[in-house]
This record gives C-alpha cells, structure tokens and sequence, in this order.
C-alpha cells in the first residue's frame, strides 16, 4: 500500500505493524525524519518517498499497488483535486482500492460552550484559518433548560 500525504507517519506505521508492505509519500523532510524514527522504534520497514504528492508515480518510479490511503483531511490542502485523483488512479493496480477519510477543517474550531463536559452545548470557539485567538475565549454561563410539564 502507498500512504499519500503521510505526514509524520503515524497511519503508515500502523498500517506496517499489521503486516502491509508501505511506502509513505510526503513533501515535507522534517515530517519524513520523524516518520523514519517512528517505523525504527517499531521494528518496521517502511519505504518513506520525499515527493510532491502530484509527484507521487515518478517518486514511486511507476510502482503501482493494491491500495492507495490518504487520510485524515488531506483534501483541502490540495490545489488540483483532479490531478490529485488523476495521481492515485495511476499508483492504483487493476482492481486496487481507494481509502480516504477526509473531514472538514470546520471540525477543528468547535469546542464545548463551558467546562469539558458532554452535557454542555458545541460552538464555533476557534477560528481555524486566520490563526487568531479563540473567538470565545471566555467560558459562558450555560442557559439553565426548562422542565417539561
């Protein structure tokens, strides 16, 4: 299997230690160092590629294979989704998969509207493009909810 957009190699790791054969593509070396460290800890081998991701079947040397993964919100990062999907339909053999979990960077900016606790109300607390600070930073009384009766 081939992990694109691996990042520091957590997935790839795991997928390795179940007894996949892995390679993990990424653009970023420093991702990759960490990535290496991590399959060593593991006692795992795992083929880690410094690539461009719509680089990814030159980096791979036109190696195809039975799964291509990409997970954890990858998509958004991306310029050209198609020429992304055009990249994971070439590394694919006949008959391979696709597994992509993807979410929206939304996500990341909501919290709890009081302490850490389920029965508090979920709101918009963060904003997750501009970097700035919590947009309510300051923890809110809850409403105390009406009996029905």
């Amino acid at each position: 299997m081939v992990h694109l957009q691996c990042h520091n190699g957590v997935e790839t790791v795991a997928f390795a230690q179940k007894g996949a054969r892995t390679a993990g593509v990424d653009f970023s070396g420093e991702n990759l160092a960490v990535a290496r460290r991590s399959a060593q800890a593991a006692g795992v081998r795992v083929e880690f590629v410094e690539a461009d991701v719509y680089d990814a079947v030159e980096a791979l040397e036109g190696r195809t294979f039975d799964l291509v993964y990409t997970g954890r919100g990858p998509l958004p990062y991306l310029s050209e989704l198609r020429a992304w999907a055009d990249v994971v339909a070439e590394l694919l053999k006949p008959g391979g998969l696709v597994y992509l979990m993807e979410f929206h960077p939304l996500l990341n900016s909501i919290g709890r509207a009081g302490p850490r606790d389920a029965g508090q109300p979920l709101e918009l607390r963060y904003d997750y493009q501009g970097g700035r600070r919590a947009i309510n930073s300051a923890p809110r009384t809850p409403t105390p909810r009406r009996r029905a009766g």
